[in-house]
């Protein structure tokens, strides 16, 4: 594509192939949108490239590196890949029952207000934050508070999850480690991706509307 005053070609075919080899399917996703069988999936690849970089390492010199074959290495962090997925569904199950449990949670009996007169009623205009207006405040669950009724992704508790924390879940601090490093990897290649693209669509906008300019000087001019 063209881009640019002077027409800079961009060749994105290089960036898109190189894109493919190092994403797989389930990476290609936002890791924020990953829900429990894309964590378990991308868990249990993650357990073999980092058996394998493991593997490398230790040729490299590096004497921190379980003991253990590529073989025995892969299958202890496929044992911790499933305990973790077991943790991000426990998670999920505890967020879900807090959400259906939390609707009335510390509320009484909602009582409708009975007037004897129906002439003496008005309507009065609230503002976003004043309560029963719909907005941060509103009765019911609305507003911000229905948004949050949704919960998070199995892929944003992964996310959200410190090299110390899943150290703790899977009582391996070291495969924590390597697995909060594997993860943030992905993300930012996902996040390099999502920026190529858009430099793409901008390259392609740019690309129209020189292909544009000459012909409304035309229409300009006639």
């Amino acid at each position: 594509t063209l881009a640019g005053k002077g027409g800079l070609l961009l060749d994105f075919s290089a960036v898109k192939k190189e894109e493919q080899e190092s994403l797989s399917t389930v990476a290609k996703k936002p890791a924020a949108t990953w829900d429990l069988d894309d964590c378990r999936s991308w868990l249990m690849e993650a357990s073999r490239s980092i058996a394998q970089q493991w593997i490398q390492d230790r040729k490299n010199g590096n004497n921190s590196i379980p003991n253990g074959t590529q073989e025995e290495l892969e299958g202890k962090l496929v044992e911790h890949a499933i305990t973790l997925n077991d943790a991000l569904e426990a998670e999920l199950k505890q967020q879900a029952n807090s959400n259906g449990n939390g609707a009335g949670h510390g509320r009484g009996r909602v009582v409708t207000p009975r007037v004897t007169d129906m002439s003496k009623l008005g309507i009065k205009w609230q503002h976003s934050h004043e309560r029963g207006s719909g907005g941060k405040g509103g009765v019911g669950g609305s507003g911000t508070e229905a948004h949050r009724k949704g919960g998070r992704t199995a892929g944003q508790i992964l996310i959200l999850k410190t090299a110390k924390k899943l150290g703790v879940i899977l009582k391996d601090p070291f495969a924590g480690q390597a697995i909060h490093k594997e993860l943030r990897s992905v993300i930012s290649k996902q996040e390099a991706h999502k920026r190529k693209l858009q430099l793409e669509e901008a390259s392609r906008q740019r690309l129209t509307q020189m292909k544009r300019k000459p012909w409304l000087q035309a229409r300009a001019m006639s």
